[in-house]
């Protein structure tokens, strides 16, 4: 999550800043890793119940 800052002062440093974007980057990764993972897994056991059909 993003820090929302009152005042001016507040605004982190560009070096924080990096830092924090880089501490939510595995986040959004295993989210749409595990999205990828259940879309693989529902197209193989489509092709999977297809190809049983027709052997």
């Amino acid at each position: 999550m993003m820090k929302r800052y009152k005042a001016i002062d507040e605004v982190p440093e560009k070096g924080d800043f990096v830092l924090e974007v880089q501490k939510d980057k595995p986040h959004w990764l295993l989210r749409y890793g595990n999205l990828l993972i259940l879309i693989f897994l529902a197209a193989g056991i489509c092709l999977f119940m297809y190809w049983k059909d027709r052997i």
